[in-house]
């Protein structure tokens, strides 16, 4: 009887694994799309577009996630990874209902693309036909980049959308908010582009993304993103190491610790040293001044369950402080310790220099939470790129599962 009962378990395990790789795999693909629909969209001031995307993707990822999350109630034995993702929604959950009553409807979006990337990287690790699908990054990749490129040379090059309207600044925007905000699309782009480098089976196409990089990395030089450039720096030298796995492995705990870090050390140091020059510009551009009006305004009651109502979707230029901001410190802590996790999940199955730079991307955009937060807690079209990072991460030759 128990043989029975073991082979039947196994089966129907095998069959959710069967059905949930197929949906991964559709929501790749739909992913892939909507980030071209946001990011053609965004310049053009196009709301079709980029409402399309955003919900395409949304709706993808939240039916596979309710999927998953369910799944893992009818199986016996669920792994740290999943306990984390379960945790962290059902906790992120209540406070967002808590603090956002009766409007709960109000910001359900925005509290959608907040969950998009935790559970792009709870649900990439079970896909399989891994080659096909890397094709299919590297060939939407490569149609971002075009995308960059026609816009470089476009009227939006270099639109600044300001509070008194828009104007035509130095820096490259691309028709986006801010040259940051553009730095993180051709940052991702760029790392991307490294691993399509690294992953050419053919040497024309391998010189054919050197060239591309080369242009992403021009371009994000006349964003003057300092934290992108310099992130982008040094994704070149871990793509040049021959063996990165025990410099990366030793890093990893520091990453983790750079957003929160850079918290107290903008709060703590004297602003004389706030103003040294780096790449030009003074160290800290007004995040202090920021900081301050948050710590200034907010109750203990805040620091403990956030205020969803007022910071949905907020870019306190930091991560750490945007999660708290939402959330509360409880939270903030759970979400990094879900990110540590996945960190140690996937870095488990590194097998190639395609995946450690994979591994060294995830780890710079979690580093680039001490300038921005909207990586970690914008979603939509941050976290469609983002997590391409961690299917590139994992090996051709295996299927992974839970």
């Amino acid at each position: 009887m128990m043989n029975e009962k073991t082979y039947q378990l196994n089966r129907d395990n095998g069959r959710y694994r069967i059905i949930l790789n197929r949906y991964v795999i559709y929501c790749i693909y739909a992913t892939l799309i909507s980030n071209f629909l946001i990011l053609w969209g965004n310049p053009l001031k196009n709301d079709l577009l980029v409402s399309l995307g955003t919900r395409v993707m949304i709706v993808f990822i939240l039916l596979l996630a309710i999927m998953h999350f369910f799944g893992c109630f009818c199986r016996k034995k669920v792994d740290l990874l999943d306990a984390w993702f379960i945790a962290l929604v059902v906790c992120t959950a209540v406070l967002y209902v808590v603090t956002t009553f009766p409007g709960i409807l109000g910001k359900m979006v925005s509290y959608m693309c907040f969950l998009t990337l935790p559970a792009y990287i709870t649900l990439y690790r079970n896909v399989r036909q891994l080659r096909k699908l890397k094709t299919a990054i590297y060939i939407a990749n490569t149609a971002y980049f075009f995308l960059f490129l026609w816009l470089s040379f476009s009227e939006y090059a270099y639109i600044y959308y300001g509070e008194y309207g828009e104007r035509i600044i130095e820096e490259l925007t691309l028709g986006y908010g801010n040259p940051n905000e553009t730095g993180i699309y051709l940052l991702i782009c760029f790392i991307i582009m490294l691993c399509a480098v690294l992953d050419a089976r053919k040497k024309q196409y391998k010189w054919a993304a050197a060239a591309c990089a080369v242009v992403l990395f021009r371009m994000l030089w006349l964003t003057e993103s300092r934290i992108c450039l310099l992130l982008a720096a040094i994704m070149i030298a871990v793509m040049l190491i021959r063996q990165p796995r025990r410099i990366l492995t030793k890093i990893q705990g520091i990453v983790l610790i750079i957003p929160l870090a850079g918290v107290v050390l903008t709060m703590v140091l004297p602003q004389s040293v706030l103003e040294w020059e780096f790449m030009g510009s003074i160290l800290d551009t007004g995040r202090k001044l920021l900081f301050v009006s948050f710590f200034n305004s907010a109750t203990g009651f805040d620091y403990l369950i956030g205020d969803y109502s007022r910071y949905a979707g907020a870019n306190m230029h930091n991560s750490f402080l945007s999660i708290v901001a939402m959330f509360g410190i409880p939270a903030a802590w759970l979400y990094f310790r879900f990110l540590r996790q996945a960190l140690h999940y996937y870095r488990q199955r590194l097998n190639g220099r395609v995946g450690y730079v994979a591994y060294a991307g995830v780890l710079a955009m979690i580093a680039h939470g001490i300038a921005e937060g909207t990586i970690l807690v914008a979603g939509a079209v941050y976290a469609g790129l983002t997590g391409l990072l961690f299917v590139l991460m994992l090996p051709d030759q295996e299927g992974m599962g839970p």
